[in-house]
């Protein structure tokens, strides 16, 4: 890997012309039918059709306080490589108060290659723009931090509407957007808010006409202007541009909470969503947030499910331009929860009255404060004896496909539990291979049932394929540490 350390932003197009990138021309009926395809596609996909290049755009690679004690978090970049051929990649790393560095790497085929951000560019903050020499190339992101681990993907997606749930501004709770426009001309954001003390969304002054500089970035403090809540879901908008964004949360150890979580700030809203979920596990517990981004009044449908099939669901009604906090319980529910079998391993959210939402799924991590009498105790009497150690947020995969890429950055003792859900009414096959067509997994998964699976590699690159389309979610869990994270799911 070779360091350049050049400060020009003309660099990248000079790369292009040395040839370390495939570059052509293209006419104007071209371009305006390549940007109605882009249109489409709202979320990150590796992109095989496209065999000359790719662009990924990674929000934040490295913060340097992300909580009110100056902890930092930093990334590791991984770059997969999903063909046979090797793949040079450039990596422009942009930060506001330095110069911009570049790196330049080859990746062979069928491999993964990491980058340590924080040993090349450790300011405030730092975001990545990514070019392969190929398509068929994903990256993803790992962030460390004395508060925990996160992994999150990068995106090949640049968007006008962006959404952020699980937020919180308690107190000793950060909750921040950072903001990425990697385009040659400045953007302009408005930023809205939705929060359990509030009917509707609200917008504040301060956060109104908000200029992305073009190439730069932004980072914006949620609770410097959306004071002491539990549940914030923020929606980004832009009225000029397009942008990229991932949020980040952190709880500092007030109220025995300690610990963080980020990703990508999601930019669809649709009529169904799955989450992965795990009721079998006591010192686990979730929360879902559903956000309504319309006018109207969204009746959703909240259904589980496991290998066996799936429960009839519960309604909920979520008002205009609102958010819905459920709870989920296991047993014992509270009036304003959800309850599920225990043996659930997968939340759908469906809106059958046509009006699409946003949702997320928070799992908490507890540490069981009395575990040599928790075998004598419910669930219930359980969590009340626990603290909250870490917790993730799962925006979870609301398009349903044939074919799903696994990347997992290298995490030493850690598990991996993939949830495969088949609602297209049909059984169907499904195979679990890796990059290079291994198959490692596979059977026969029913109609309307979801089967989770259990994995402990510490690194690796994974197809998840089936003969009908299919949702997967992704969560991995350190075998020796209080440490949780939801994990990138990619199209294929």
């Amino acid at each position: 890997m070779k360091l350049l350390s050049i400060g020009a932003r003309a660099v990248l197009p000079l790369l292009l012309i040395a040839g370390i990138f495939y570059d052509i021309s293209v006419t104007k009926s071209d371009e305006k039918s390549e940007a109605e395809m882009e249109d489409l596609i709202t979320e990150p996909v590796v992109d095989q059709k496209n065999t000359l290049t790719s662009t990924w755009f990674c929000p934040a690679v490295h913060l340097r306080r992300i909580n009110q004690k100056g902890i930092e978090a930093t990334a590791d970049l991984t770059i997969t490589n999903f063909s046979s051929d090797p793949v040079r990649v450039a990596v422009e790393l942009v930060s506001t108060t330095s110069a911009n560095e570049f790196m330049v790497l080859e990746v062979p085929g069928f491999e993964m290659r990491q980058i340590g951000i924080g040993d090349v560019l450790g300011e405030e903050l730092v975001s990545a723009l990514v070019e392969a020499s190929a398509g068929a190339v994903a990256v993803t992101r790992k962030f460390t931090s004395e508060l925990g681990t996160a992994e999150s993907a990068c995106t090949n997606v640049l968007a006008e509407s962006l959404f952020a749930l699980g937020g919180s501004t308690q107190q000793g709770d950060v909750n921040e957007i950072i903001l990425y426009n990697p385009l040659s001309s400045d953007a302009i954001v408005d930023f809205k808010f939705a929060t359990e003390a509030e009917t509707g969304m609200f917008s504040v002054p301060e956060l109104e006409g908000v200029v992305v500089p073009a190439g730069g970035n932004l980072r914006v403090d949620v609770g410097e202007v959306v004071r002491r809540r539990e549940t914030v879901a923020t929606w980004v908008t832009t009225s000029v541009g397009k942008v990229v964004a991932d949020y980040f949360q952190t709880f500092d150890g007030l109220d025995n909470d300690r610990g963080f979580y980020t990703g990508l700030a999601g930019s669809s809203e649709a009529l169904r969503w799955s989450h992965y979920l795990d009721a079998s596990d006591p010192t686990k517990s979730s929360s879902l947030q559903v956000y309504n981004p319309t006018e109207l009044v969204a009746e959703i449908t909240v259904s589980s499910g496991n290998s066996e099939g799936r429960t009839d669901g519960q309604d909920y009604l979520v008002g205009p331009f609102d958010v819905l906090t459920l709870p989920i319980a296991k047993e014992s529910p509270a009036e304003e929860s959800h309850e599920v079998a225990p043996n659930a391993n997968v939340l759908i959210v469906e809106s059958p009255s046509g009006v699409p939402v946003v949702s997320g799924l928070i799992t908490s991590l507890k540490e069981i404060m009395a575990p040599h009498s928790a075998g004598n105790q419910t669930d219930e009497e359980v969590a009340k004896g626990a603290s909250f150690v870490e917790r993730t947020v799962s925006l979870g995969t609301s398009v349903s496909r044939q074919r799903w890429t696994v990347v997992l950055s290298p995490w030493e003792n850690s598990n991996t539990y993939i949830t495969v859900s088949n609602l297209s009414g049909n059984d169907t096959q499904v195979k679990i291979e890796y990059i290079d067509g291994e198959e490692i997994d596979g059977g026969l998964l029913e109609a309307n049932s979801t089967v989770r699976l259990l994995y402990d590699y510490v690194s690796a690159a994974l197809l998840v394929s089936a003969k009908d389309e299919i949702l997967i979610d992704v969560i991995r869990e350190s075998k020796t540490e209080k440490l949780l994270s939801s994990s990138p799911k990619l199209g294929f």
